[in-house]
C-alpha cells in the first residue's frame, strides 16, 4: 500500500512505512507461487486507538509510555494542528481546501486514514492524531494475546499493567527510520531537515524493563561525509 508525503508537517508525525513488512511466510510465497500466502496478524488486526493502548502502557514501571505520547509529543496533536490558521493557509496555497478533510494532509496527520472500515474498531478515533498504531501497526491482535496470556491471568489489573513480557515478532511492529521518513521528507512544504538520531528521542517512550534496540544509541555509527567510517559526531580523537 503506497503512502505519499504529508503536505503539512507537524514536525514529528509519522505513519506506517511505505514499503509493506514481509513476514517469513509472505517472503516464501513471494518467491514460490506454489506456496500459499497466509495473512499475518498485522494484516488482519484492527486499529483500536490509543485509549486501548493506555490500559497497559501508562504505568510508571513501563516508563509512562502513553503519558509521554499524549503530553510530550506533537504526534498526539497532529490532527488538531490541521485546524490552525497556519495549516489552513498552507492547504489553501496547495488548493486543498480544509486540511482536516484533505486526504493529502490526513495521510500523515491521523492514524489509519485510508484503512477499510472493517479494520477500525469501535474504540478507534481519528481525531486522536498520530497514535501508537501509526508506528506499531494495528493493535487488536496484540491486545487479545496479552489478555489471554496465562502469565497475566492471576494478576490484578494493576499488577498486569506493571508487568513486562516478551512480545512475539508477529504481534507488533518495531518502527524503523523508514517509517519516520515516510512522512518526514521534502514532500512537505514545511519540511525541516530530518536527522533520525536527533528526532527519535523526542518521541521515544522507553520501557525501562526492556532493551530498546531501535534507540539512537543502539543504531550503527553515522558515517562522515568523507566516508572515512568514523562517527560523524566524533571529533576523531
Amino acid at each position: 500500500m503506497q503512502r505519499i508525503p504529508t503536505l503539512i508537517s507537524t514536525g514529528l508525525a509519522v505513519v506506517v512505512a511505505a514499503a509493506p513488512v514481509l513476514w517469513p511466510q509472505q517472503a516464501a510465497a513471494a518467491q514460490d507461487p506454489l506456496v500459499e500466502e497466509k495473512k499475518t496478524p498485522q494484516e488482519t488486526a484492527q486499529f483500536v486507538g490509543a485509549a486501548i493502548c493506555r490500559n497497559c502502557h501508562r504505568s510508571p514501571d513501563k516508563g509512562n509510555q502513553y503519558v509521554h505520547w499524549k503530553d510530550k509529543t506533537l504526534h498526539a496533536k497532529a490532527f488538531a494542528r490541521l485546524g490552525t490558521e497556519a495549516a489552513k493557509e498552507i492547504a489553501g496555497q496547495q488548493g486543498l481546501g480544509d486540511p482536516r478533510e484533505a486526504p493529502e494532509c490526513l495521510r500523515c496527520h491521523v492514524t489509519a486514514h485510508d484503512a477499510a472500515p472493517e479494520r477500525l474498531a469501535r474504540t478507534f478515533k481519528h481525531a486522536w492524531g498520530v497514535q501508537c498504531e501509526s508506528c506499531h501497526g494495528p493493535g487488536s491482535y496484540h491486545k487479545e494475546q496479552r489478555v489471554r496470556d496465562p502469565r497475566l491471568r492471576d494478576l490484578s489489573a494493576a499488577e498486569a499493567g506493571r508487568t513486562t513480557l516478551g512480545i512475539p515478532a508477529d504481534e507488533i511492529l518495531i518502527p524503523t527510520e523508514a517509517v519516520c521518513r515516510s512522512c518526514h521528507n521534502p514532500g512537505s512544504p514545511t519540511y525541516r531537515e530530518y536527522d533520525h538520531r536527533t528526532f527519535l528521542p523526542k518521541v521515544a517512550h522507553v520501557n525501562p524493563q526492556r532493551p530498546e534496540p531501535w534507540l539512537p544509541e543502539s543504531l550503527p555509527p553515522k558515517k562522515s561525509a568523507e566516508g572515512g567510517g568514523k562517527d560523524a559526531s566524533s571529533n576523531g580523537s
